[in-house]
């Protein structure tokens, strides 16, 4: 594997958790992510073991209390959230020297990294213009669906006529993530979409099965879950079911549970 897939690909593993990962047409909640870190934070729970080492009397106890309280008074984190805060903004301040990757020369260098910047919505309105521009003139299907996906998942309001277009793409893993993207983009309150535009969207997604090899690694890579899960979260509609009930005999067995 090329040592910059790599590197981006650990990144992205640093910044999210598995489960996050198949959760990603929410994309990153970072308001509650910081509050449930925020929760068992070393500040508050240092008070706390010292408290406790004030009144026990077992030696065992002590040293463990102990070593805990010593664990945090260092900075360390305890809770997996407040750990895994601490790795995502780590990656979030080596962003800026990442984004040169979205014109490596390996398509799979240019994927991860459009990929990895799905995760920062607090910089969507540096990434989105960075990501139309980078999508427009992008030759590999993979990493140009991989950002169009990004774009929906970052938030736009209005989406360029360029990612309209590619509904009508011959290649099929574009048509699906411009529809995706669009689909994404109806769900904010704010979004300037037509209801037709928004039918041809379901009507590309109901459409696209099977999937295409190589598809996206959103969803951990299962395409119709992803596929479900976005039509899912519009209003219900007898198309956007129709489409739902088309992808789900093809999502991973092991998914439907969160497609369903």
């Amino acid at each position: 594997m090329d040592v910059a897939r790599l590197s981006v690909r650990l990144l992205s593993g640093l910044a999210v958790n598995w489960d996050e990962e198949r959760e990603i047409i929410d994309g990153a909640d970072i308001a509650t992510w910081r509050a449930e870190a925020a929760e068992n934070s070393s500040d508050k729970l240092l008070p706390l073991y010292e408290e406790a080492l004030a009144t026990e009397q077992d030696e065992q106890q002590r040293r463990t209390l102990q070593d805990g309280r010593d664990w945090v008074a260092a900075g360390n984190a305890v809770d997996p959230r407040d750990a895994s805060m601490c790795s995502y903004d780590a990656v979030r301040a080596e962003l800026p020297t990442l984004l040169g990757l979205l014109d490596d020369q390996n398509p799979r260098v240019r994927t991860r990294t459009a990929y990895l910047l799905t995760w920062f919505p607090a910089l969507a309105d540096s990434l989105l213009p960075l990501l139309l521009g980078r999508a427009a003139h992008e030759d590999d299907a993979v990493a140009k669906a991989t950002m169009l996906v990004a774009v929906g998942i970052l938030g736009t309001t209005h989406l360029p006529e360029t990612v309209i277009a590619e509904l009508d793409a011959e290649d099929t893993l574009i048509r699906w993530a411009a529809a995706i993207a669009i689909v994404q983009t109806a769900r904010s309150a704010a979004a300037e979409l037509d209801g037709p535009l928004l039918d041809q969207a379901v009507a590309v997604l109901a459409a696209a099965a099977p999937a295409p090899v190589p598809a996206t690694d959103y969803s951990l890579g299962d395409f119709h879950s992803h596929t479900a899960d976005v039509l899912l979260a519009l209003p219900p509609s007898p198309a956007s079911r129709a489409a739902v009930a088309a992808c789900l005999p093809s999502v991973r067995t092991s998914e439907r549970a969160f497609s369903t």
